[in-house]
């Protein structure tokens, strides 16, 4: 079920890999692997609210809470969450993510996003500025946000 599951994902069959690793979930209900999947393919079908709960009992099932699938349930919640229009809940995982991981781009791009749907002009520009500072060079994203940090500070004067 989990290689069939994979396959899939691999291949853009979402729907598909849903029904496998909801089978995988009727075995064993704590299986992280299957809930993070599970996750994934229902934000990949923008099923965004469907997908915050896989995250969260990901998050509920790690002992460890600074664990790698404990921080990638709560990135993909955090951004379920924000494009489910979630802001505040979503606001409050990136907060713990950048606590966690000061540097992470995806990090700030995240709370741009956060903040420019609040019209919070100030906290917009300050996270373009620590994506830019942290993020690679001569990306898309780095693009994207330099333009949205010119048009944030044209439009803040």
């Amino acid at each position: 079920l989990a290689t069939a599951a994979q396959v899939y994902m691999r291949f853009g069959s979402y729907t598909n890999a849903l029904a496998m690793l909801e089978q995988q979930l009727r075995i064993d209900p704590d299986n992280t692997g299957a809930l993070l999947g599970k996750g994934v393919a229902h934000l990949q079908l923008k099923s965004w609210t469907n997908a915050v709960a896989p995250f969260s009992r990901v998050m509920d099932l790690e002992t460890n809470k600074t664990s790698q699938p404990y921080y990638t349930a709560m990135f993909y919640r955090a951004n379920a969450r924000l494009f489910a229009d979630e802001l505040d809940d979503s606001q409050r995982d990136f907060e713990k993510l950048l606590k966690a991981f000061p540097t992470a781009p995806q990090v700030h791009f995240g709370l741009y996003e956060i903040y420019s749907k609040k019209h919070d002009t100030n906290a917009a520009i300050r996270s373009c500025e620590l994506f830019l500072a942290n993020a690679p060079t001569n990306t898309p994203d780095s693009k994207y946000i330099n333009d949205r940090l010119k048009e944030l500070k044209h439009t803040s004067r």
